[in-house]
């Protein structure tokens, strides 16, 4: 008997055979086996694009189109006593036949880590949601643990993984890998598949991958339409009781960082006004003027946010909805939503990174509010005005240090002589911003306890000799303290940030805190 790749999908709870197919027209054939239904569809033929494109048609041969199948098994087994399953193992492109929503989004996944040996991992795909999100494919030449592929488990959300397979239940295949769907070689076929797919049902349902992989779980994307109705639901209770909301809050950034000095306002949906900040109570209100107090998730995804440049260009643009940054309970669950994707955190992990960020020190230094109306104040002008008026205080912004002729770096943008602290100012314009400036913070750390380093900050500004000891540094002296400029948060002293931003914080922090630096944060008013 040959083995056989097969891409196996499973159903959700009460999910039946007729709840797996899109309505299609025309619909797929099928052929009733006797322990399930074969579904088929041949996609009509069609002409390459390149024909028409590069060869102007000269070239038509029929041998040329492209001829597409579409097939899918499906089968209900009962699992355990009383708990029946449906399967479905797709064929070609037989996977554009299922109603994918209706199928568990982690299966593939989730079985592929409790089949695999945790130290021969083949290649992991794996995005940041965190920031400017990012993706990648990390694919290794032997087989490795997770440890060499550059994951950051609290932070990256494990999409798909392939690895060498440990369990003895299918000793015939050697590498699995695993999405929604799982890509398993067998040696079976349509007699004897039901009990292999009975197994894969147990091993999904197993939760060994979480000891052999921990952090795995901290977060995960959610695809379940109704979780997602039901969180769209909440945010537009929040954005439609705006202002007056109480139980929960509603942020608005961009989701890049922009150069400051080329901005010169915004644009919001249909309105000709420009703003000179991303206001959430300006942006309600243009929606609510145009669309006559209706806010709706369409609109919010149809909607954009311009940045007006120095020139008066307009340039690229965001929807609002991609914008929203919110932190939700729904069904004693956390949920973030973030770059327009809702996200579920492990209860217990996001109670850990509240705690953290609520118990971190808040820095009392004073300084200034920076100005909003009627123009918005830019970060270097906000940083030498707080700088001249605080005695001892040093200015660093823009002025750069580069001992090693490599890659110069910022080494805060205020030095406070009377406290030793180092000053990282930001406004916050979104997750992207505050995870630069909590990197920012890092790297000058790390940097500082370098002689060299520390030789050159004196060269460049003598009068930090007295905080300073070329050939002596002792982290514990001095304070990182992290001013986030803000809005909408006039009552409090601790900086109102996203999750997102508070799993970067606490990793940082707890960086900088064993080198035994002091950590603080500190709120600056926005106004």
């Amino acid at each position: 008997m040959s083995k056989t790749r097969l891409n196996i999908f499973l159903g959700k709870d009460e999910m039946h055979i007729e709840d797996m197919l899109k309505d299609l027209d025309p619909a797929p054939q099928y052929t009733e086996l006797e322990n399930g239904i074969f579904f088929y569809k041949q996609v009509d033929e069609k002409k390459p694009r390149w024909i028409e494109d590069f060869f102007n048609d000269v070239i038509d041969n029929p041998q040329l189109r492209n001829k597409t199948i579409q097939a899918a098994y499906l089968t209900e087994i009962e699992v355990a006593p009383g708990n029946n399953r449906t399967f479905a193992i797709t064929f070609g492109f037989g996977r554009n036949l299922l109603k994918l929503e209706n199928f568990e989004e982690r299966f593939g996944i989730i079985t592929t880590m409790n089949l695999i040996d945790k130290d021969k991992l083949r290649a992991i795909d794996y995005n940041s949601p965190m920031g400017n999100p990012k993706t990648r494919r990390v694919q290794l030449g032997k087989t490795s643990s997770i440890n060499d592929f550059e994951l950051d488990r609290e932070k990256d959300l494990v999409k798909n993984m392939a690895g060498r397979l440990i369990d003895e239940s299918f000793e015939d295949a050697k590498t699995v890998s695993g999405k929604q769907s799982l890509s398993i070689p067998f040696t079976c076929n349509i007699d004897n598949v039901h009990e292999s797919l009975r197994v894969l049902y147990h091993i999904f349902s197993s939760e060994v991958y979480k000891e052999k992989f921990p952090g795995i779980d901290y977060t995960r994307e959610v695809k379940d339409k109704n979780v997602l109705q039901q969180l769209d639901n909440q945010l537009l209770r929040l954005l439609n009781e705006y202002p007056n909301n109480q139980d929960g809050e509603v942020l608005i950034a961009i989701t890049e960082i922009l150069p400051d000095q080329n901005v010169n306002g915004f644009y919001y949906s249909k309105s000709t006004n420009i703003y000179h900040g991303i206001i959430l109570s300006d942006v309600i209100n243009v929606i609510r003027e145009i669309f006559h107090n209706e806010i709706t998730i369409e609109t919010l995804k149809r909607e954009t946010i311009a940045v007006i440049g120095d020139n008066g260009a307009r340039h690229p643009h965001w929807k609002i909805y991609n914008c929203l940054i919110t932190d939700l309970t729904f069904n004693g669950h956390q949920y973030v939503l973030n770059d327009g994707k809702w996200y579920e955190y492990e209860d217990n992990y996001a109670a850990e990174v509240n705690a953290y960020y609520n118990s971190a020190l808040i820095c009392d230094i004073p300084m200034p509010d920076c100005t909003l109306y009627p123009n918005a104040e830019k970060e270097g002008a906000y940083n030498i005005r707080a700088a001249q008026a605080r005695e001892g205080a040093v200015k660093w912004d823009c002025e750069l240090i580069n001992p090693f002729n490599e890659t110069p770096f910022e080494l805060c943008d205020i030095f406070d002589r009377q406290t030793n602290s180092f000053i990282h100012v930001k406004k916050d314009t979104g997750s992207a911003a505050l995870s630069h400036l909590f990197l920012q913070g890092s790297v000058s750390g790390e940097l500082v306890r370098i002689d060299t380093v520390r030789k050159q900050i004196l060269e460049n500004k003598p009068e930090m000799k007295e905080c300073i000891n070329e050939h002596a540094f002792t982290a514990s002296s001095y304070t990182i303290v992290y001013g986030i400029i803000e809005k909408d948060n006039p009552d409090s002293d601790r900086p109102k940030i996203p999750f997102f931003s508070r799993v970067s914080f606490r990793q940082i922090a707890t960086t900088l805190t064993l080198c035994g630096y002091n950590v603080k944060l500190k709120s600056i008013k926005w106004r």
